[in-house]
């Protein structure tokens, strides 16, 4: 995702990815601290396991299945190829 300098969506880019209708989907409640700011531990985050991406294009060896923790990408594709997508069958890798 692209912002603007007002912090707005920018779509700019929209036609340079091959996309439109770009957005972000957080888990539920939003992403979390889980620690004080301050705090040495790396895992800052309260993480929730949003979906799963799977592929099988030939860029990768074999097909695989990656967790996608916290935040997904929603959109749609115009030129871009989709080479990967979600457990309901969106597009998650263009």
């Amino acid at each position: 995702m692209s912002w603007d300098e007002s912090n707005q969506p920018s779509r700019t880019l929209d036609k340079v990815f091959g996309v439109k209708d770009r957005k972000i989907i957080f888990q539920k409640d939003g992403i979390q601290p889980s620690k004080s700011s301050w705090t040495n531990d790396v895992s800052k985050f309260n993480y929730q396991q949003t979906d799963t991406l799977k592929t099988s294009s030939s860029f990768f060896s074999k097909a695989i299945e990656i967790p996608v923790w916290g935040a997904k990408l929603e959109s749609s594709p115009t030129t871009a190829k989709v080479i990967g997508s979600y457990k309901d069958g969106k597009p998650a890798i263009f």
